[in-house]
């Protein structure tokens, strides 16, 4: 058995004993490991400890109690073995920096559960292979100049929506016909505050530098296309190699794992996809691009 197949044997055992009064020994046992050899392996996959892995499980599934019944947070604690209200709620405002209270009432504002960054989900064995075969755990810092990124825009839900945004944007291109090709082709994710489910805002644009001014006689009009400046930045960027279709395992390594770790708090709601060298996202197959992700300081 593969270091993999045993921590995903692990992950699902946990998975289907969140309620349980269940120990790092049972995750163990579970992987058929001994306590020690699994509990450096699991570090290793995973980049959380068992027992952090374990907690921060217990307090996402909490979230869709909290925001789809109206049981008493403390009956919530206990049905996910916090010992008391505080210590859920001290835990919860760690993990999502809010109380659990809070959480409810911007999910009874939404309608329904609101996607938190810092969600965790259940982690998978493609997930760990994805995150585990790429120099993606450690970003390079860097500063994003202002630029202006001129597009399409609309709400997505899932990844098809995207592939969809990108050749409408190829199209109309195409119908400007007007000098070179853009230069570099940027996606730009925006996520509302008290949004529902995985939808977000998402740009399918590109830097054009024949594209001046609109007063100023060089930029066509366009009713569809839309510009956005993004302001000056400084982000951790991330390098995704993969398919498309894993770009949403490499984002839940950032919020879920790799800013409970970091230093560094997310500045805005926000990423940027950079594909470099005139390369546009491919509807499938392999494909590498640039995350960036706005960053500040959390150290005070």
């Amino acid at each position: 058995m593969s270091q993999l197949t045993a921590i995903a044997d692990a992950l699902t055992f946990t998975e289907t004993h969140l309620k349980d009064d269940i120990s790092v020994s049972d995750m163990a046992e579970a992987a058929s490991y001994s306590l020690y050899h699994f509990s450096r392996v699991f570090n290793g996959l995973v980049h959380h400890t068992p027992y952090d892995y374990l907690m921060r499980r217990r307090l996402s599934e909490s979230t869709r109690w909290l925001a789809e019944t109206d049981r008493k947070i403390v009956d919530i604690a206990f049905e996910y073995h916090f010992g008391s209200h505080e210590t859920f709620s001290r835990a919860f405002k760690r993990m999502f920096g809010m109380p659990p209270s809070e959480y409810r009432e911007l999910s009874a504002d939404a309608g329904g559960p609101v996607n938190h960054p810092r969600h965790l989900p259940p982690l998978t064995a493609d997930y760990l292979k994805h995150i585990n075969q790429q120099d993606l755990l450690w970003p390079d810092p860097e500063e994003q100049p202002p630029i202006d990124v001129t597009g399409l825009m609309s709400w997505v839900d899932q990844p098809s929506a995207v592939s969809t945004l990108w050749e409408a944007l190829e199209r109309e291109l195409h119908n400007l016909a007007r000098g070179p090709e853009p230069e570099a082709f940027y996606g730009i994710i925006w996520y509302p505050r008290n949004r529902r489910g995985q939808g977000y805002f998402y740009l399918a644009g590109f830097l054009d530098p024949w594209l001046g001014p609109l007063g100023a006689g060089r930029r066509p009009f366009h009713p569809g296309l839309v510009t956005k400046t993004l302001p000056d930045l400084v982000c951790a960027r991330f390098v995704h190699s993969g398919t498309r279709g894993c770009l949403p395992f490499t984002r839940g390594y950032i919020y879920h794992t790799w800013f409970s770790h970091a230093s560094w708090g997310a500045a805005l709601p926000m990423e940027i996809e950079r594909w470099g060298d005139g390369g546009r996202p491919p509807r499938d197959g392999a494909c590498a691009c640039d995350i960036l992700v706005p960053i500040s300081s959390t150290e005070l």
